[in-house]
């Protein structure tokens, strides 16, 4: 199975005609959006538009998306949230986290860290796809070449847990992919010239999946 997934999307329009034309070049089984959908402002044409491609697509909110963005979410049939569980034919299941885990950074919208994993860790387990918009710290999550701006406590929540793949964004500076133990840490941001990623799933061992980070001449 193929998973093609972005994040930072910021309502560009560019960025989105890039994604469509991946969708239909890939022809991936899914579409993640790793958060930052839009750009503080509502911009509903971003969901219409993400909600209107031919396979499903599963988006959680970053830290410039407004609440009104959940709202256009969930009232798009094409567009899922939150947790997607596993099935007969697809061997995985996807958990996301909406919004900014806390950074040393500005954020609009900031979680209690200890609250929001402790809610979710019954849902992430070997079998899971984690979707986050914050890197956990050290990993992907360079501002500025020096500066990490990820989260401790997630860093610690992927260690203990162990998801075969994670997919982040926030930082344009840092796209690409790293291991954390067992885990696959993707940076999945369409900043700096990336068009995101595409994760070749392996059914039989969710821990051997290839991923391939798209840059601007794919």
């Amino acid at each position: 199975m193929k998973i093609y997934a972005v994040a930072d999307i910021h309502a560009k329009t560019r960025r989105l005609n890039h994604i469509v034309a991946n969708v239909n070049r890939l022809s991936p089984d899914l579409v993640v959006i790793a958060g930052d959908l839009t750009n503080y402002l509502s911009s509903p044409f971003v969901v219409e538009r993400l909600g209107k491609l031919p396979v499903p697509v599963f988006a959680i909110r970053g830290n410039t998306d407004r609440k009104v963005v959940s709202r256009q979410i969930e009232r798009n049939a094409g567009i899922f949230t939150g947790y997607l569980p596993q099935t007969a034919h697809r061997p995985f299941s996807v958990a996301g986290l909406d919004g900014t885990l806390p950074i040393p950074f500005r954020s609009r919208i900031r979680l209690n860290e200890t609250k929001i994993l402790n809610r979710i860790a019954p849902l992430v387990n070997r079998e899971t796809i984690l979707v986050v918009h914050t890197p956990p710290w050290g990993i992907l999550d360079e501002v500025m070449g020096k500066y990490h701006a990820g989260s401790k406590n997630l860093l610690k929540f992927i260690q203990h847990k162990q998801p075969p793949v994670v997919l982040c964004g926030h930082i344009h500076e840092r796209p690409g992919l790293k291991q954390l133990g067992k885990t696959c840490i993707v940076n999945c941001t369409m900043g700096h010239g990336s068009r995101g990623a595409v994760i070749h799933l392996n059914p039989k061992n969710l821990y051997a999946s290839d991923v391939e980070v798209l840059h601007r001449h794919p």
